[in-house]
């Protein structure tokens, strides 16, 4: 620094003059009360400041450091060496013999010694902070804490655990490995969320954002534990009174509904499961569950033959420019899988593919492993004997990550029931 060049060569003059006791003039006397004016500032604000380089010369790790703060005690170093040049340029005109001169350039030498050496402490603590808030240090936080954002979003809407149950309980089987991802990211990069600077503020906030959606998504999934098991409940009651009436009325078609309010029931405790309900309440739910399929089981084998016969073949839904391409694909997979079946057609029930996108914890590579895929369901028609024929299901699925690779699930057919046949007739 240019100050402590000149500091130096102050005290040289100074420390040269003769030590030789000597009377100062009027105009001395004004050079030296000017000096002395000076270094009450360098008396008063030095102490602290030395104490701070100190203190930060001793740690270890000073990444939390306040870089501005830091900055703002350099300056202080600046401007303390413009006070203390100030002195030794007034002490540099005064006699060195002179007991009041040599006192105060005692004391200006002292303090340009320690000024100087909290001047090096400090640009040494600088040096290792610039170092840390290079994206060379570190290099994979960015992609890491990208990572954790993208976790975030997956709770960011807690209202999901009621609109859409299937994504929400996925989420949920995730969601004790996200607090365990972020907890070691905030131990991993400590020294880079602590710094007051931008790469720093960033990496901090986005640890408080993920926060924030944690404590919203604690909040709601509490509320759905009280919330869900009276819904469960309900909903197997009415899948039940479904059940009855279709058997009450002859109309089997009511089963589809039965079905339907089951299939919601068993959606909504496989969520209770995943958030952690109290496994005695979750049992309870589970066998009350069981139960219910089975009476409607039994209500539904009353009118197998009246299911079967009003039972209707799949409609065609789906209008995609690749709908011919993707029948081809579904029926070759199938012919592949059951080379005897007789199909008669494939028939997409859905009218557009649905995305899905998100993570999952691989257990095994300890990492995070990103999925964005689309599905969309066809239903291959097969004709089971002359009087009947089953619709099956195949499940494609559209991998966007592998230049939407496409891949085709046959369903087992041992999964179908008489919800799945219908009269031959009725093909067309």
């Amino acid at each position: 620094m240019k100050w402590s060049r000149i500091a130096l060569a102050g005290l040289a003059l100074v420390l040269s003059h003769s030590a030789l006791a000597q009377s100062l003039d009027a105009a001395q006397q004004r050079l030296l009360k000017d000096a002395a004016y000076y270094m009450k500032d360098v008396d008063r604000e030095l102490p602290k400041l030395r104490g701070e380089a100190e203190r930060i010369a001793g740690l270890e790790d000073v990444s939390g450091e306040n870089p501005q703060s830091l900055h703002a005690k350099l300056n202080q170093v600046n401007w303390l060496g413009q006070k203390l040049n100030n002195v030794l340029s007034r002490l540099g005109q005064l006699p060195g013999g002179n007991p009041n001169v040599a006192a105060l350039s005692t004391r200006a030498q002292q303090a340009a010694r320690a000024l100087l050496a909290a001047e090096t402490a400090l640009k040494a603590a600088k040096a290792k902070l610039d170092a840390l808030s290079s994206p060379d240090v570190f290099p994979e936080a960015e992609d890491e804490f990208a990572q954790l954002e993208a976790l975030g979003l997956m709770i960011a809407v807690p209202s999901m655990l009621q609109s859409h149950v299937r994504r929400a309980t996925e989420t949920a089987r995730q969601y004790a490995s996200m607090g365990s991802f972020r907890k070691a990211l905030a131990s991993k990069y400590a020294s880079l969320v602590q710094q007051q600077n931008p790469r720093g503020r960033r990496l901090a906030g986005i640890l408080k954002g993920f926060d924030l959606r944690v404590e919203r998504y604690e909040k709601a999934r509490t509320a759905l534990t009280k919330s869900a098991p009276p819904q469960i409940e309900q909903q197997l009651n009415e899948a039940l009174e479904i059940a009855g009436n279709a058997v009450k009325q002859e109309r089997p078609q009511l089963f589809s509904g039965a079905g339907s309010a089951l299939t919601s029931a068993s959606d909504r405790i496989a969520l209770l499961e995943a958030v952690g309900l109290a496994p005695p309440q979750l049992a309870q739910l589970a066998a009350r569950r069981d139960a219910t399929a089975a009476s409607i089981d039994d209500m539904r084998a009353a009118l197998t033959e009246s299911i079967i016969a009003s039972n209707e073949p799949p409609t065609e839904r789906y209008a995609g420019d690749d709908v011919e391409t993707l029948r081809v694909a579904v029926a070759a997979a199938w012919k592949e899988a059951y080379p005897n079946d007789d199909v008669h057609s494939v028939r997409f029930v859905m009218q557009d593919w649905e995305r899905s996108t998100g993570w999952q914890w691989l257990g095994i590579a300890e990492k995070w492993s990103k999925h964005d895929y689309s599905e969309l369901q066809a239903q291959v028609v097969v004709r089971t004997d002359t009087r009947l024929a089953t619709r099956f299901i195949a499940y494609l699925t559209k991998d966007h990550l592998k230049r939407d690779r496409l891949k085709i699930v046959c369903e087992d057919k041992r999964l179908t029931g008489p919800e799945d046949q219908f009269l031959a007739a009725k093909l067309n």
